[in-house]
């Protein structure tokens, strides 16, 4: 019922974020100014981050699903958690901040633990490059040095859409190969038991 409950959450915020990008795109459309491109470029940013979050919750699922699979490191990345210890000899849980780019690898190296096909869809195309390069667009313009970095570009804005579209095509790809994935364990599981269940069946020889 709890997963149930927290599905339906993330398709309401996906339909929340997708609403927003759509309808700071339909504003820009009706007047190609500034200040629209770069409340544009903030609009798709939250949502590529409220995307990411998501699949990052979904490869922390599988992570601790299957245990045997993955490293208390990995799930730590996961959860964004580190450790210290005080001069009391106290252990402290920190957070651990992540730069995006390097979340999606880390959430593409977690679900596609065995296919590696995951991989190769999602990084070797321009659609990654394009999201690089919104990352630093919308960095620019969150803490611009001068003024000229608050000027957007049609070809940033273009990169931005791309970078969206993107990260929509990537968390579709992410639920079939988590599907895939939770398909290939029961199958190996079903394997076993019915191996083990034959073994149980043979004779013993006399000794």
């Amino acid at each position: 019922m709890q997963s149930q409950a927290s599905d339906t959450k993330d398709i309401h915020a996906f339909e929340v974020l997708i609403k927003d990008v759509t309808s700071s795109l339909n504003d820009l459309r009706n007047a190609d100014e500034q200040h629209l491109r770069r409340s544009t470029i903030r609009t798709i940013g939250a949502a590529i981050e409220g995307i990411i979050f998501h699949l990052k919750n979904i490869a922390l699922n599988q992570a601790t699903s299957f245990p045997e699979l993955y490293s208390d490191l990995e799930v730590a990345a996961l959860k964004e958690e580190t450790y210290s210890v005080n001069e009391n000899g106290v252990v402290q849980k920190k957070t651990m901040l992540i730069p995006l780019k390097t979340s999606i690898k880390l959430i593409v190296k977690i679900v596609d633990k065995d296919t590696k096909s995951l991989h190769e869809k999602s990084f070797n195309n321009k659609g990654w490059d394009a999201l690089i390069a919104n990352i630093e667009v919308r960095n620019r313009i969150t803490h611009p040095k001068k003024i000229e970095d608050l000027a957007i570009t049609k070809k940033e804005v273009d990169q931005a859409i791309k970078a969206f579209h993107w990260t929509l095509a990537l968390a579709l790809r992410t639920g079939d190969s988590v599907k895939e994935n939770l398909k290939s364990r029961v199958i190996s599981l079903e394997s076993k038991r019915k191996l083990s269940s034959h073994k149980k069946k043979l004779p013993i020889p006399n000794a």
